[in-house]
């Protein structure tokens, strides 16, 4: 993982608790100057003065309804300003809105959950590209319900986060010549967010540990602090813009792990062109 982003100018969208608040203490840690949205969970000023200490500077935070069209770009436009502009904008806005099984769901709460996980992601992206500097690098949190459907309930969740998978490849595709990577990342279950507090029972956790079929003795679930490495494998300018999240095979230039039949890992892990697969890690991730 690189360790460095000294000087590299990110945006996390939806920053403010759960996993990106990881992601946004991750690159903090790692030196970047780091801006962040946020829409239901204010930070205080506890937590921005914790986060600065990480880095010797404060976040830039900022609330955002990612769902308008008006409001992101003002945003956007705001947060470049403070920073200089963009090297890494994270997509994480989003949420389940609530459980509905199909032939109960009005159309509007299927347009929110759209609007909340894929238009928000549309919105910002188009508001951060003008500002975003070639090479940089976009990554999009998608989810594994995207992949298996999701749980009883989360059709609407699940038809959303396989959306940006296409998204993403699609955006790989339009934004190479610049060199910006686009990727995306596919968390499983992740402990210790309001996801689970709200949409989840003590039970149905249990029930989902139980039910991942690949198991180790020594393996750990996940947590925000744990997960949020995924999107800092590498800097703005590092490498192509192609990557296995965003096409179905890496070049030899630009190696990873190899990709899902869908074409993205969960979570990304790289190494060294021309070098040999890394070794089996010894803690391992739940992903659902």
């Amino acid at each position: 993982m690189i360790s460095d982003f000294s000087g590299k100018r990110v945006l996390v969208t939806g920053g403010g608790i759960g996993i990106g608040l990881g992601i946004v203490r991750a690159f903090a840690q790692r030196g970047a100057d780091v801006a962040f949205t946020w829409y239901t969970h204010e930070p205080d000023d506890d937590l921005i003065d914790q986060l600065g200490s990480l880095h010797g500077k404060r976040p830039f935070a900022i609330r955002l309804d990612a769902t308008d069209e008006h409001h992101v770009a003002q945003v956007v436009s705001q947060v470049a300003d403070v920073l200089g502009g963009l090297d890494v904008l994270v997509n994480n806005s989003g949420g389940m809105v609530e459980r509905s099984a199909l032939d109960q769901m009005s159309l509007e709460l299927w347009r929110k959950v759209l609007d909340v996980n894929l238009t928000s992601c549309f919105l910002v992206t188009r508001a951060a590209l003008p500002h975003l500097s070639d090479g940089g690098s976009i990554v999009n949190v998608a989810s594994l319900a995207g992949q298996n459907g999701g749980g009883v309930g989360a059709s609407a969740y699940a038809t959303s986060k396989a959306a940006m998978f296409g998204l993403t490849r699609a955006l790989a595709k339009e934004l190479a010549p610049r060199q910006i990577r686009v990727n995306a990342v596919a968390p499983g279950l992740i402990l210790d967010t309001p996801f689970h507090e709200l949409f989840n029972t003590a039970e149905g956790r249990a029930a989902a540990i139980e039910g991942i079929a690949l198991k180790k003795p020594d393996c750990r679930w996940t947590s925000p602090a744990r997960s949020s490495g995924w999107p800092t494998t590498r800097p703005p300018g590092s490498s192509p813009a192609l990557s296995p999240t965003s096409t179905a095979v890496p070049t030899s230039a630009d190696r990873a792990t190899r990709p899902g039949r869908s074409g993205f890992r969960t979570p990304p892990r790289w190494w060294p062109a021309g070098g040999a697969h890394p070794p089996t890690p010894t803690r391992c991730r739940a992903t659902g």
